[in-house]
């Protein structure tokens, strides 16, 4: 347009600039330069305001009134940046330029991401200390501080302090921590599990239920502060420790206390008061049973014990699969004088899977037979 002012003529500006009477560089009023510069107060753009190397996604700057969008390369913000619909901990993103805390929903990060060292931390804050990065969880109520997660510049994942919680999103069934072959897991807790310890190194399930826990040399089942019951391989299978014997419930937990037997039958009996081991079939059919007793015979006859292994449980007997004969069974003779027999035998032939028992046999052959401390030990065996 035509200037109509002394200092321009028709289209040109002579001099230097146009600017108001109460113009101060930088501080009041507004100017406008000959060199195509301007110093202004406020501006009101009703259209694009872009610069003049605008190349979209490659140079310049873009801000778009109609549709709000910004594009720009560098941007120095000393206030605070929030978009419209933002409500704290809700919804939309809001950045504060005097504190330097951020709330975002989701945030891709394709590079580095860098923060000072904080002089105090805030549960649920995120910092550099070092080269190294750290989150730090909120606090559950009754758990201590610190809680960290260390992201450390080799790329190792450390966990310290306690306890740091994993949990499922909404809606999950499950919470799943995949350890590739080239990470590991070290713990360097040292404190003693007991029953109702809760500073121990590792626990699966939770105080308040059957939960197990170990620390650097014990592994404890435990039941809501009490100790419980450790199942191992309790669907079957064989347990090995160390080579080569493969071992089962040598020791099972329905074993009843074991008191003194006293029969004078001459024809093997069994008896409530002698031990009885349960069992799991190995896949092989075999097992190795051991038995020993302390024996005495009121007449100087012979005091015999013998064993006989039936499937199903002392509580449901099944059929009979073996009874022991004259090369498994343990001999005491004599009157007045007690003495510890003992024998073994390896079993062939027995079924493959399932439940099975080995019950004791006493026999005396005259007067009456006493055997105390009667034991029987079974091995699933190759």
């Amino acid at each position: 347009m035509p200037f109509k002012d002394e200092i321009a003529a028709g289209e040109v500006l002579i001099y230097t600039g146009l600017r108001s009477d109460n113009w101060v560089n930088g501080t009041t009023g507004w100017r406008l330069g000959r060199d195509g510069s301007a110093d202004l107060n406020n501006v009101t753009v009703r259209g694009t305001l872009q610069s003049a190397n605008y190349a979209a996604g490659t140079a310049g700057y873009r801000l778009d009134s109609t549709t709000g969008d910004a594009e720009l390369n560098d941007a120095t913000l000393r206030g605070t940046l929030q978009s419209g619909n933002y409500a704290a901990g809700t919804d939309g993103y809001r950045l504060d330029g005097t504190s330097g805390n951020a709330e975002l929903n989701d945030a891709t990060l394709r590079g580095d991401v860098f923060f000072p060292v904080a002089p105090t931390v805030t549960p649920g804050s995120i910092r550099q200390i070092g080269t190294e990065l750290s989150l730090q969880g909120p606090r559950a109520s009754g758990i201590p501080w610190p809680a960290w997660v260390l992201f450390t510049q080799d790329a190792q994942l450390e966990l310290r302090g306690g306890p740091i919680f994993l949990s499922a999103p909404t809606g999950s069934a499950d919470t799943i921590v995949w350890i590739t072959p080239e990470m590991f897991v070290r713990m360097f807790n040292t404190n003693d599990v007991s029953p109702t310890s809760t500073d121990h190194a590792f626990q699966i399930g939770y105080d308040t239920g059957q939960n197990l826990a170990m620390d650097g040399n014990e592994i404890m089942a435990r039941d809501n502060g009490a100790a419980g019951t450790l199942n191992l391989q309790n669907s079957g299978g064989l347990l090995q420790i160390g080579a080569p014997m493969l071992c089962g419930d040598m020791r099972a937990a329905d074993d009843n206390a074991v008191a003194n037997v006293v029969t004078t039958s001459t024809t093997f009996v069994t008896s409530t008061d002698g031990p009885i081991r349960t069992f799991t079939y190995p896949p092989s059919g075999r097992l190795l049973v051991l038995i020993s007793v302390d024996a005495d015979n009121s007449a100087g006859g012979f005091s015999n014990m013998t064993f006989r292994i039936r499937s199903g449980t002392p509580l449901s007997p099944g059929s009979v699969q073996f009874t022991g004969g004259a090369e498994e069974t343990a001999r005491h003779q004599g009157a007045g004088v007690r003495s510890t027999v003992a024998t073994f035998a390896v079993v062939d032939g027995l079924p493959t899977s399932g439940a099975g028992f080995v019950e004791g046999l006493y026999l005396a052959s005259s007067g009456t037979a006493t055997f105390r401390n009667a034991d029987i030990t079974v091995v699933p065996v190759l």
